[in-house]
């Protein structure tokens, strides 16, 4: 069964000055994204609490990904994997990933390893703003289909946020580093056989204000119906602990959809931050593009969709700028 070693391509809010640091939307991963991870020999996890140092530079790297983004409903597959924003693949393994983002969430909403495992209950890999000592419980639901019989895959996912402090790796030393311990929980069934397969996973990723993605993360040996299997997978991000400064926040944009709920028409307005020409699309909860506006916020103080001919249902909004893709859901009457 496939470890879910799920990066979670976060962004924190920059501070320069040691400081407890706290995520936000801008943690969201961006179209075109390509990002480097070694594969390390096995380590501990460390310690929790407030001002910790870790110190792992003397990790032994084994192998080495790279992790590539994609938006959708452009990326591979998005089609079948409704109301999904991005698309994620790597280099080492012949799968994707694909995420809802929003501005309170980052949420998996499937995979397509081994066949399309298709999320009708997405599972929330954070809420924003999330920094030390938060912690949140989500549930989930999907299906997919193994060996021609149709199962169902649903359990929890709990996030604590239990250290921040300084992150020592052998690309340089991260200040600032809020580490989030993940405990997925979960069940695979069908309606062929009478007993479910039950799955355990701990993740510990740490992350740095100002930079997408973690920077380290370990994870321990999946527990298959209580039984450890597997082996300890530890990563780090080939990154300069200054590419952080100066991290665009997308929770200082101003952005106005309305109405919303709409019926006959449907108005996005960006603010000034931005002055430049962007791509705004309308998708629906299949990730098939409805219409598409261009939108010259030098010019336009705003665009408009026509609606009164749609169904009545949730869509997605998404903005393409040069900062990276703004989502929001819609609803139409």
């Amino acid at each position: 069964m496939l470890k879910l070693f799920l990066p979670a391509t976060l962004l924190f809010v920059f501070s320069q000055s040691i400081a407890q640091p706290t995520l936000t939307s801008t943690c969201n991963p961006i179209n075109g994204d390509s990002m480097v991870y070694y594969n390390c020999d096995s380590v501990g996890t460390g310690a929790v609490g407030a001002n910790v140092t870790w110190d792992y530079s003397g990790l032994v790297t084994t192998s080495n990904q790279t992790l590539h983004f994609a938006s959708c409903p452009a990326g591979p597959g998005c089609a079948s994997f409704p109301g999904s924003s991005l698309a994620n693949s790597t280099t080492a393994n012949a799968y994707h990933l694909y995420y809802i983002t929003s501005a309170t969430k980052l949420s998996m909403n499937g995979t397509d390893l081994p066949s399309n495992v298709v999320y009708s209950d997405p599972e929330d890999f954070l809420h924003y703003p999330f920094t030390y000592n938060d912690k949140f419980t989500d549930s989930f639901k999907a299906t997919f289909v193994s060996a021609s019989y149709n199962y169902l895959r649903f359990g929890t996912t709990s996030d604590t946020a239990d250290g921040w402090g300084t992150l020592i790796l052998p690309s340089g030393t991260f200040h600032n580093a809020l580490r989030v311990h993940k405990v997925q929980q979960y069940k695979d069934s069908n309606t062929a056989f009478p007993f479910t397969t039950t799955y355990h996973d701990d993740l510990y990723m740490w992350y740095v204000p100002g930079i997408r993605d973690f920077v380290f993360g370990i994870t321990q040996p999946m527990q298959i119906n209580g039984n450890p299997t597997g082996t300890t997978v530890v990563a780090y991000r080939n990154i300069s602990p200054s590419a952080g400064v100066n991290a665009f926040n997308f929770d200082d944009v101003n952005l106005s959809i309305f109405p919303n709920p709409a019926k006959d028409k449907l108005t996005i307005k960006l603010g000034e931050q931005f002055n430049e020409q962007i791509q705004v699309s309308l998708t629906d909860m299949l990730g098939k593009e409805i219409m598409a506006e261009g939108y010259n916020t030098k010019i336009m103080q705003q665009c408009s969709f026509n609606t009164s001919s749609l169904a009545p249902g949730l869509y997605f909004v998404c903005l393409h700028t040069s900062k990276g893709n703004i989502t929001r859901k819609v609803e139409i009457l």
